[in-house]
Protein backbone atom coordinates (compact mmCIF):
# COMPACT_ATOMS: atom_id res chain seq x y z
CA UNK A 1 0.00 0.00 0.00
CA UNK A 2 1.10 3.53 -0.65
CA UNK A 3 1.08 6.28 1.99
CA UNK A 4 -1.88 7.79 0.14
CA UNK A 5 -3.85 4.51 0.43
CA UNK A 6 -3.11 4.33 4.14
CA UNK A 7 -4.09 7.98 4.64
CA UNK A 8 -7.48 7.29 3.01
CA UNK A 9 -8.01 4.18 5.16
CA UNK A 10 -7.12 6.01 8.37
CA UNK A 11 -9.39 8.93 7.52
CA UNK A 12 -12.28 6.53 6.94
CA UNK A 13 -11.50 4.67 10.17
CA UNK A 14 -11.42 7.84 12.30
CA UNK A 15 -14.58 9.18 10.61
CA UNK A 16 -16.53 5.96 11.22
CA UNK A 17 -15.33 5.89 14.85
CA UNK A 18 -16.49 9.48 15.34
CA UNK A 19 -20.04 8.88 14.11
CA UNK A 20 -20.36 5.95 16.51
CA UNK A 21 -19.87 8.55 19.25
CA UNK A 22 -22.39 10.92 17.60
CA UNK A 23 -19.57 13.40 16.86
CA UNK A 24 -19.39 15.72 13.89
CA UNK A 25 -16.84 14.80 11.23
CA UNK A 26 -15.18 16.97 8.61
CA UNK A 27 -12.22 16.63 6.30
CA UNK A 28 -9.66 18.86 4.67
CA UNK A 29 -7.28 17.66 1.95
CA UNK A 30 -4.38 19.92 1.06
CA UNK A 31 -1.30 20.16 -1.09
CA UNK A 32 0.27 23.61 -1.18
CA UNK A 33 -3.33 24.86 -1.22
CA UNK A 34 -6.62 23.63 0.22
CA UNK A 35 -7.97 21.26 -2.43
CA UNK A 36 -11.03 19.91 -0.62
CA UNK A 37 -12.86 21.01 2.51
CA UNK A 38 -15.90 19.15 3.82
CA UNK A 39 -17.39 20.99 6.82
CA UNK A 40 -18.07 18.95 9.98
CA UNK A 41 -21.50 17.31 10.21
CA UNK A 42 -23.08 14.35 11.95
CA UNK A 43 -24.57 11.26 10.39
CA UNK A 44 -23.79 8.15 8.44
CA UNK A 45 -24.75 9.65 5.05
CA UNK A 46 -22.33 12.51 5.59
CA UNK A 47 -19.47 10.17 6.54
CA UNK A 48 -20.14 7.88 3.57
CA UNK A 49 -20.01 10.93 1.28
CA UNK A 50 -16.75 11.99 2.95
CA UNK A 51 -15.24 8.53 2.39
CA UNK A 52 -16.36 8.52 -1.27
CA UNK A 53 -14.73 11.93 -1.79
CA UNK A 54 -11.46 10.76 -0.22
CA UNK A 55 -11.26 7.54 -2.22
CA UNK A 56 -11.98 9.30 -5.53
CA UNK A 57 -9.83 12.35 -4.81
CA UNK A 58 -7.14 13.29 -7.36
CA UNK A 59 -4.91 16.21 -6.31
CA UNK A 60 -4.43 19.07 -8.76
CA UNK A 61 -1.06 20.06 -7.30
CA UNK A 62 1.94 18.18 -5.92
CA UNK A 63 3.71 20.55 -3.49
CA UNK A 64 3.00 20.59 0.26
CA UNK A 65 2.24 23.44 2.66
CA UNK A 66 1.37 22.04 6.08
CA UNK A 67 1.71 25.46 7.74
CA UNK A 68 -0.74 27.02 5.30
CA UNK A 69 -3.25 24.19 5.82
CA UNK A 70 -3.02 24.53 9.61
CA UNK A 71 -3.44 28.32 9.37
CA UNK A 72 -6.53 27.87 7.17
CA UNK A 73 -7.94 25.32 9.61
CA UNK A 74 -7.41 27.75 12.51
CA UNK A 75 -9.41 30.43 10.72
CA UNK A 76 -12.44 28.30 9.88
CA UNK A 77 -12.72 25.97 12.90
CA UNK A 78 -13.23 28.01 16.05
CA UNK A 79 -14.74 25.43 18.41
CA UNK A 80 -12.36 22.98 20.09
CA UNK A 81 -12.07 19.78 18.07
CA UNK A 82 -10.15 16.54 17.89
CA UNK A 83 -7.93 16.96 14.82
CA UNK A 84 -6.02 14.18 13.08
CA UNK A 85 -3.17 15.47 10.90
CA UNK A 86 -2.51 12.52 8.57
CA UNK A 87 0.58 13.25 6.48
CA UNK A 88 4.16 12.16 5.89
CA UNK A 89 5.01 15.60 7.36
CA UNK A 90 7.69 16.13 4.72
CA UNK A 91 7.66 19.91 4.80
CA UNK A 92 9.56 22.79 6.39
CA UNK A 93 8.70 25.65 8.72
CA UNK A 94 5.29 24.57 9.99
CA UNK A 95 6.18 24.47 13.71
CA UNK A 96 4.45 27.75 14.64
CA UNK A 97 1.03 26.91 13.11
CA UNK A 98 1.40 23.36 14.47
CA UNK A 99 1.81 24.69 18.03
CA UNK A 100 -1.03 27.16 17.50
CA UNK A 101 -3.47 24.40 16.49
CA UNK A 102 -2.18 22.08 19.23
CA UNK A 103 -2.82 24.76 21.88
CA UNK A 104 -6.43 25.32 20.75
CA UNK A 105 -7.48 21.82 19.73
CA UNK A 106 -6.74 18.20 20.56
CA UNK A 107 -4.25 17.68 17.74
CA UNK A 108 -3.03 14.16 16.99
CA UNK A 109 -0.46 13.76 14.23
CA UNK A 110 -0.34 10.54 12.25
CA UNK A 111 3.05 10.66 10.51
CA UNK A 112 3.09 8.23 7.59
CA UNK A 113 6.25 6.61 6.35
CA UNK A 114 7.16 3.93 3.84
CA UNK A 115 9.60 1.19 4.93
CA UNK A 116 11.52 1.74 1.68
CA UNK A 117 12.44 5.23 2.88
CA UNK A 118 14.78 3.83 5.54
CA UNK A 119 15.27 0.28 4.23
CA UNK A 120 16.10 0.52 0.52
CA UNK A 121 16.93 -2.56 -1.59
CA UNK A 122 20.42 -3.95 -1.00
CA UNK A 123 21.44 -3.88 -4.66
CA UNK A 124 20.49 -2.62 -8.08
CA UNK A 125 19.75 0.58 -9.96
CA UNK A 126 16.46 2.26 -9.07
CA UNK A 127 14.70 5.29 -10.52
CA UNK A 128 13.49 7.54 -7.69
CA UNK A 129 11.03 10.34 -8.37
CA UNK A 130 10.52 13.40 -6.18
CA UNK A 131 6.76 13.40 -5.55
CA UNK A 132 6.63 17.19 -5.49
CA UNK A 133 8.94 18.26 -8.31
CA UNK A 134 8.69 15.20 -10.56
CA UNK A 135 12.49 15.17 -10.79
CA UNK A 136 13.81 11.66 -11.35
CA UNK A 137 17.25 10.32 -10.46
CA UNK A 138 18.86 6.91 -10.83
CA UNK A 139 20.30 5.55 -7.58
CA UNK A 140 22.69 2.60 -7.30
CA UNK A 141 21.78 0.87 -4.04
CA UNK A 142 24.54 -1.65 -4.75
CA UNK A 143 27.01 1.12 -3.82
CA UNK A 144 27.46 0.92 -0.04
CA UNK A 145 28.21 4.65 0.40
CA UNK A 146 25.18 5.68 -1.64
CA UNK A 147 22.95 3.32 0.34
CA UNK A 148 24.33 4.53 3.70
CA UNK A 149 23.89 8.19 2.70
CA UNK A 150 20.31 7.50 1.58
CA UNK A 151 19.45 5.78 4.88
CA UNK A 152 21.21 8.48 6.95
CA UNK A 153 19.29 11.24 5.15
CA UNK A 154 15.93 9.50 5.65
CA UNK A 155 16.72 8.74 9.30
CA UNK A 156 17.73 12.36 9.92
CA UNK A 157 14.49 13.63 8.32
CA UNK A 158 12.40 11.31 10.52
CA UNK A 159 14.30 12.38 13.65
CA UNK A 160 13.68 16.07 12.80
CA UNK A 161 9.97 15.36 12.33
CA UNK A 162 9.80 13.54 15.69
CA UNK A 163 11.64 16.45 17.31
CA UNK A 164 9.18 18.97 15.82
CA UNK A 165 6.21 17.00 17.18
CA UNK A 166 7.81 16.59 20.60
CA UNK A 167 8.73 20.29 20.92
CA UNK A 168 5.21 21.26 19.82
CA UNK A 169 3.74 18.82 22.36
CA UNK A 170 1.72 17.05 19.71
CA UNK A 171 0.68 13.46 20.39
CA UNK A 172 1.39 11.21 17.45
CA UNK A 173 0.79 7.71 16.11
CA UNK A 174 3.55 6.73 13.65
CA UNK A 175 2.21 4.50 10.85
CA UNK A 176 4.26 2.69 8.21
CA UNK A 177 2.61 1.92 4.86
CA UNK A 178 2.13 -1.79 4.26
CA UNK A 179 2.30 -2.67 7.97
CA UNK A 180 -0.62 -3.24 10.37
CA UNK A 181 -1.54 -0.12 12.34
CA UNK A 182 -4.48 -1.34 14.42
CA UNK A 183 -2.40 -2.24 17.50
CA UNK A 184 -0.55 1.09 17.40
CA UNK A 185 -3.85 3.00 17.35
CA UNK A 186 -5.41 0.92 20.14
CA UNK A 187 -2.28 1.28 22.32
CA UNK A 188 -2.17 5.02 21.67
CA UNK A 189 -5.71 5.56 22.92
CA UNK A 190 -5.19 3.22 25.90
CA UNK A 191 -2.12 5.26 26.92
CA UNK A 192 -4.10 8.49 26.58
CA UNK A 193 -6.81 7.10 28.85
CA UNK A 194 -4.21 6.19 31.47
CA UNK A 195 -2.67 9.68 31.31
CA UNK A 196 -6.05 11.28 31.97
Amino acid sequence: KTKRDVAAELTALFALSAIRNQDKVGCMIFTDEIELFIPPKKGKKHVLRLIREIVAFQPKRVATDIGGALAYFSKIVKRKAVVFLISDLMDQNFEKPLRYVANRHDLIAVPLSDPRETEPPKAGLYALEDGETGEEIIVDFGNRRVREAYVANATRAQAQMQDTLRKSRVDHIPVRAGEPYDIAIINFFKMRELRR
